[in-house]
C-alpha cells in the first residue's frame, strides 16, 4: 500500500533532533491492572495495521506501507512517581521498526500513560481516538459494556479521498487553481522566524534530545466564557485563536526587540479532513495544511486579526483550499526526490504552528458530567500534547479541550528559545483570552 503525499511529507520531515512524532501524556490519580491494560493494548492495536507498519522505501517509485499483522506496540512500565520522572522517549526509523510505544508510569495513588508515535503513522485526531479505545477495552474486562468502534482496514486505500466524489472533485477544481496562485504568490516570501537572531544549529543535532513543553489552561468559568462570546461574535474558536496567536507573537518580538515591521509571519494550521465516510478509517493521517501570513508591523492590530482571520479560515472552507498543500506536494513529486528536497530545505517555511484538536474525548461513555473520563480505579485528571517542531520552525501550539478547560501546550525549540522565553509567549498567548473576556464585560450592552 503506498503512502500519501502527506505521509511522504511527513516521513522526509523526520530528522535528528527533531522527531516527526506525536507525543500524548494522560495523567490518572488511581490504580492500574498491569494485565488487563496490556491485553487492551493488544486487542486495540490488532485493529489498525499503520500501528505495527513499516515503511519500505523503493528507488524510483513511492514508498509503501509494509503491514506486519504478528506486532504490536511495545509497553514499557516504569514504578516511579509520575511527575518526577520522564521516561526516555525513542526516536523511530520507521524503515526498520514498529513506530510506536507506550510508557506506563506508576507510583501509590497515580499513574501516567504516555504515547510516542510517530506522525507518519498517524495524526493528533487519530492517535486520540485511538487511546480512547485502548480505555474502553480496559475498562470493558472489568465488567463493563461500552461499546468500541470497529474501525475497517479496508478502507485504508481510501484515506487520501476525503469523501469526495468525482463531480464534487470537478468542482473545487476553480478553487484549487486559486488556492495554487496564492501559493505561488506566498513561497515567494521570505518568512521570519519567531526569534531571527543569528542561531548556530549544530551538524548533528541530538537525536535523542529531550522534549520542551510548556503547558498553561484556560479555566473552565473563563472558557465558558469564552465559547459564549464566539456564539454572539459569530466568530469561531479557530478564528480567535489564530489572531491571539498572531497577536502574541507580536506582542514578544516586540518585547524581545527582534525582528523588522517588514518581516512575514507564518502561522500553518492543521486541518482536519476526514469526512462522514471515514468514520471507521483505522488510525492514519487524515489532514492537510493552511499557511496564514501576516505582516509584523500589522500584529498590533487586534480586530483587524480577528476579522482577517475570519474571513481567510471562511474562504478556505468554502473553497476546501486545506487541499492546495497537497496539489503542492503532487507538483513537487513530479521531480526527482521533489517532495525530499521540499521537507528538508534549512529554511523557515512557517514561524509557527498551531493545532486545535478540539475536545480530546467527544462523546465518550466514560466521561462524566463535568467532562472528566473515568476507568475503573482511576480518574483521568490532566492531559499533554506534544506536536513536533522542525528547524526554523521554532515552536508548535497544540491546543485541547479537557475537562471543560482549554489545554495549551507549546513545544519550542531549545536552539532558538529557553523556557522563560517559552513561557512569556504562551502567557501572551493566554493573555488575549483574558483581554477579550474583560473587553467584552465593560462594554454596554444595547437596549
Amino acid at each position: 500500500m503506498p503512502l500519501t503525499l502527506f505521509e511522504q511529507y511527513l516521513l522526509h520531515e523526520d530528522q535528528p533532533g527533531y522527531p516527526s512524532r506525536i507525543v500524548q501524556e494522560l495523567q490518572f490519580n488511581g490504580s492500574v491492572n498491569r494485565e488487563y491494560f496490556e491485553k487492551s493494548v493488544h486487542e486495540i492495536t490488532a485493529m489498525h495495521p499503520l500501528l505495527t507498519a513499516t515503511v519500505e522505501k523503493r528507488s524510483f517509485r513511492s514508498p509503501q506501507w509494509r503491514i506486519d499483522d504478528s506486532s504490536t506496540l511495545p509497553i514499557h512500565w516504569h514504578e516511579h512517581g509520575p511527575h518526577s520522572v520522564k521516561p526516555e522517549l525513542k526516536r523511530f526509523d520507521i524503515t526498520k521498526e514498529v513506530s510506536g510505544e507506550l510508557h506506563v508510569i506508576e507510583s501509590i495513588d497515580r499513574w501516567t500513560l504516555l504515547l510516542n508515535i510517530s506522525h507518519v503513522i498517524c495524526d493528533g485526531v487519530a492517535s486520540s481516538a485511538l487511546l480512547q479505545d485502548i480505555l474502553l477495552a480496559y475498562d470493558n474486562r472489568f465488567g463493563k459494556v461500552h461499546p468500541i468502534p470497529s474501525p475497517i482496514p479496508e478502507l485504508l486505500p481510501h484515506r487520501s479521498k476525503f469523501g469526495l466524489s468525482f463531480s464534487k472533485k470537478i468542482s473545487l477544481l476553480p478553487a484549487q487553481i486559486t488556492g495554487l496562485i496564492i501559493a505561488a504568490t506566498l513561497t515567494r516570501r521570505r518568512i521570519s522566524p519567531l526569534n531571527p537572531a543569528p542561531l548556530e544549529y549544530p551538524d548533528q543535532p541530538d537525536s535523542e534530545r529531550p522534549q520542551n513543553v510548556v503547558s498553561k489552561y484556560l479555566d473552565q468559568s473563563r472558557f465558558d466564557q469564552f465559547q459564549k462570546l464566539t456564539k454572539t461574535s459569530g466568530k469561531s474558536l479557530n478564528d480567535y485563536c489564530l489572531a491571539f496567536l498572531h497577536s502574541a507573537i507580536g506582542t514578544w518580538r516586540k518585547r524581545n526587540g527582534v525582528g523588522s515591521p517588514e518581516d512575514w509571519i507564518r502561522i500553518s494550521v492543521p486541518k482536519n479532513l476526514r469526512s462522514k465516510s471515514d468514520l471507521h478509517l483505522p488510525a492514519c493521517n487524515v489532514i492537510s495544511i493552511t499557511p496564514i501570513d501576516r505582516q509584523s508591523k500589522g500584529l498590533s492590530n487586534r480586530e483587524r486579526l480577528l476579522q482577517r482571520a475570519h474571513e481567510d479560515m471562511t474562504f478556505i472552507k468554502k473553497g476546501m483550499l486545506s487541499l492546495t498543500f497537497l496539489a503542492l506536494l503532487w507538483i513537487h513529486r513530479l521531480r526527482p526526490n521533489g517532495i525530499r528536497k521540499m521537507s528538508n530545505r534549512n529554511v523557515c517555511r512557517t514561524t509557527a504552528v498551531l493545532s486545535n484538536i478540539g475536545r480530546v474525548f467527544p462523546l465518550s461513555p466514560l466521561l462524566d458530567e463535568n467532562q472528566k473520563l473515568h476507568i475503573e480505579n482511576a480518574t483521568l485528571e490532566k492531559t499533554i500534547t506534544v506536536a513536533p517542531i522542525r528547524p526554523q520552525t521554532q515552536t508548535t501550539l497544540f491546543l485541547s479541550i479537557y475537562g471543560g478547560e482549554l489545554c495549551m501546550d507549546l513545544n519550542y525549540d531549545p536552539m532558538a528559545l529557553n523556557r522563560e522565553k517559552a513561557e512569556e509567549l504562551l502567557d501572551d498567548f493566554l493573555a488575549e483570552f483574558k483581554s477579550a473576556l474583560a473587553k467584552e464585560t465593560t462594554q454596554p450592552r444595547e437596549n
